[in-house]
C-alpha cells in the first residue's frame, strides 16, 4: 500500500528566493533583447527621463514614446534644441537648450492632442489617448488620399502638425481629417508648389524621392514608423502567442478543476497525488492555492498578451513563475503533474528569448 504524503505545498518555501531571482532574470534578459536602444538611438534615450518628467506635468505620461520618436526624426538627440521646439515660441530655430527644449517639445505637442480633440479629430473608439493603436498588426502603406496606417487619423494628424504648425489641424478637419494627400496639399500650399528632392525611402515609394518645400509631408509616416518598430519589439511573435494562449488555457482549466473539483482524479494527476492525499483535509488548503495561483497564472497571461505595455517582459516573468513551479515540484519528485503544467510554458518562454 502506497503511503500517502503528509501535506502538499505548490512551491517549496526554500525555493522562493530563487524563483524571484530566476524571474527577474529572465524579465532582464527580455528587457536587454527588447529595451528601447534596440529602436531609439543611445542618444535620444538618454533624454528619457527628462522627457518622462515633463510629458508628465503636461499629463500625458502615455505619450513619452511619441515625444521620444519626435526627438528622433528631429535630431537624433544630438542637437542642443533635441525637440526643435524653439520655432514653436516664435524663436529662431536651435535658440532653446536641452532641457527648455524638451519642456516645450512637451508642451506644444501636449496642445496639439487637445486641439484635434476639440475640433473632433479623433474617432470615438480611440480618442486622444489611444497611444498603442495596432501595434500587433503589420501597418501597410495606404493608396494616396487614405490615412496610412492603423493610427487613428486624428493621431496622425497630431504628428504631422508637430512638423506643420498648428493650423494643419484645421486644415485637416476642413478635408475630411489627415491623409497622405492632404497632408501634401497642405505643404504645396504653403510652398507655393516649390518642390525638393528628398531620398527617404518612404518618398522613393511614393513618389520617386521628392517632396514640397514646407515642412516634410511624410512626417507623419516617420514618426509612425519609429513607434511601429519600438512597439514590435515588445510585441511576442505568433508562435509565442499561441503557445501562450494554450497555457492561459490550460492553467484556467487547472484553476477550475482544482477549485471547483479538488478531488477529482485529474487533480490527483495534475498534482502528482495519490487519490488518498486528495481526501486529506490536511491537503486542502493547498490544493485550493495550487487552484487559485493556476488562475492567477491564466489570468495575468492574457493580461500580459492583451493590455501589457510591454507583453514581453511582463508574459516572460509570468511564464519563469510556471515553468520554475514546475521545475521544483519535478525536483521533489513529480513526474507528469510537471510535466503537463511545465512544458507549454517552457516552450513558450523559449520562443520569447529567442
Amino acid at each position: 500500500m502506497t503511503k500517502a504524503r503528509k501535506n502538499y505545498n505548490l512551491i517549496p518555501p526554500a525555493a522562493a528566493l530563487l524563483l524571484l531571482a530566476g524571474v527577474l532574470g529572465v524579465m532582464g534578459a527580455l528587457r536587454v533583447r527588447t529595451g528601447s536602444s534596440r529602436v531609439f538611438s543611445d542618444a535620444v534615450n538618454g533624454h528619457r527621463k527628462l522627457v518622462e518628467t515633463y510629458a508628465l506635468k503636461e499629463k500625458i505620461p502615455e505619450e513619452v514614446d511619441a515625444l521620444l520618436a519626435i526627438m528622433e526624426i528631429e535630431s537624433g538627440g544630438r542637437a542642443e534644441d533635441v525637440m526643435q521646439s524653439s520655432e514653436s515660441l516664435g524663436l529662431p530655430p536651435n535658440t532653446l537648450d536641452t532641457e527648455a527644449s524638451v519642456a516645450q517639445g512637451c508642451a506644444y505637442y501636449a496642445m496639439l492632442l487637445r486641439t484635434a480633440a476639440e475640433e473632433g479629430l479623433f474617432s470615438p473608439d480611440t480618442g486622444p489617448r489611444a497611444v498603442r493603436g495596432r501595434a500587433g498588426e503589420k501597418a501597410e502603406d495606404a493608396e494616396k488620399g487614405g490615412t496610412v496606417s492603423g493610427w487613428d487619423s486624428g493621431r496622425q494628424a497630431v504628428f504631422q502638425a508637430y512638423n506643420y504648425g498648428a493650423g494643419y489641424l484645421y486644415f485637416a478637419k476642413e478635408h475630411g481629417g489627415h491623409s497622405r494627400a492632404n497632408a501634401e496639399l497642405f505643404a504645396e500650399l504653403q510652398s507655393g508648389g516649390k518642390q525638393e528632392p528628398y531620398s527617404h525611402p518612404v518618398a522613393r515609394a511614393a513618389n520617386g524621392g521628392w517632396r514640397y518645400s514646407y515642412g516634410n509631408m511624410f512626417y507623419a509616416e516617420l514618426v509612425e514608423a519609429e513607434l511601429r518598430e519600438r512597439m514590435a519589439e515588445h510585441m511576442p511573435g505568433r508562435a509565442a502567442l499561441m503557445i501562450m494562449t494554450l497555457t492561459a488555457l490550460l492553467y484556467g482549466s487547472m484553476a477550475a478543476l482544482l477549485l471547483w473539483r479538488p478531488q477529482a482524479p485529474a487533480a490527483a494527476v495534475l498534482l502528482d497525488l495519490k487519490q488518498a492525499d486528495l481526501k486529506r483535509k490536511a491537503n486542502l488548503p493547498g490544493i485550493r492555492q495550487a487552484g487559485f495561483l493556476a488562475g492567477s497564472g491564466a489570468a495575468l497571461l492574457f493580461f500580459g498578451m492583451v493590455m501589457a505595455a510591454a507583453p514581453r517582459e511582463f508574459c516572460g516573468g509570468v511564464l519563469a513563475v510556471m515553468t520554475a513551479s514546475a521545475v521544483f515540484s519535478a525536483a521533489e519528485g513529480g513526474r507528469i503533474g510537471p510535466l503537463i503544467r511545465g512544458l507549454l510554458p517552457a516552450v513558450a518562454l523559449l520562443l520569447l528569448l529567442r
